[in-house]
This record gives C-alpha cells, structure tokens and sequence, in this order.
C-alpha cells in the first residue's frame, strides 16, 4: 500500500465493484489482512454478500505482540515515534468472515491455509452446479 494504515471497508467496497461491472453474480472474495476494520468493513462485507457474493479471509501477523521490522533496520512507529506493537484481533476477524459468509484461516508455513481456503467443497452452492460459460482467471501456484 502507498501509505501506512488499514481500510479493509474500501478493499470490499472496491471488490463488490469490480464483481459488478464483471458481470460475476457468484464471487469469492479473499482478504489478506491483519485488521478487522470495524463497523464499515462490517457493512462492506454485508454489501458484499448481498450482492451474491463471499468473503474469506486469510489472517496474516501474530497472535502475539510484536513490533514490525522496517527494512533498513528498525522498527515501524507511530506518530509519536513509540514502536508499534500489532497483534491479530482473531475475534474480529473471524466476525468478519462470518458476515462474509466465508471462511477464516490464520495464514501457515505450508499450504493448509491456502487449501482450506479455496477447497471447492466449501461453497455449498458449487455442489452439483451447472458448468457456465464465464471464464476467470486462476491464480496459480507453484510448489516447490
């Protein structure tokens, strides 16, 4: 992102946009983030499901306090210039994928959470679906 911060509820409004003007009425939507936002990403992720879509979420941080280190040596800080100390706020989070209609998961080393994520079985309505003639682009990975 250009600036520090966190605005979960634009990331959302933008998605329902783009799924629109796609033409896409079934989406998956998978938010990375560290930060639940609050009752607009709340609204945002509803706007989302009304609109036929889901919202996964895949949680990226600790569970633990911890400061963030800058690349050049350091660590992030506030504007009082006092080190930022984030942790996940896991209820929140999972709050939010709940009013997604999605799935939650803490991100891992390995490929569980990627898995657990973007298993088919987990869309109830992909059970038994009909082949459609849209066409999306896959994202692809690469194991090594």
């Amino acid at each position: 992102m250009p600036s520090q911060g966190s605005r979960p509820d634009l990331a959302l409004e933008l998605a329902v946009n783009l799924l629109s003007q796609g033409g896409i009425p079934q989406g998956e939507v998978l938010l990375l983030t560290d930060d639940p936002g609050g009752e607009a990403t709340l609204a945002s992720a509803q706007k989302l499901v009304t609109a036929g879509h889901r919202l996964h979420l895949l949680a990226v941080g600790t569970q633990e306090w911890a400061p963030i280190p800058l690349k050049g040596g350091g660590f992030l800080k506030d504007g009082q210039g006092e080190i930022l100390l984030p942790k996940l706020e896991l209820d929140g989070l999972r709050r939010l994928a709940a009013a997604g209609h999605g799935h939650f998961s803490l991100l891992t080393l390995d490929d569980r959470d990627i898995d657990f994520l973007t298993a088919p079985s987990l869309d109830p309505r992909l059970n038994g679906a009909q082949e459609t003639a849209q066409v999306a682009d896959l994202w692809r990975r690469n194991r090594a």
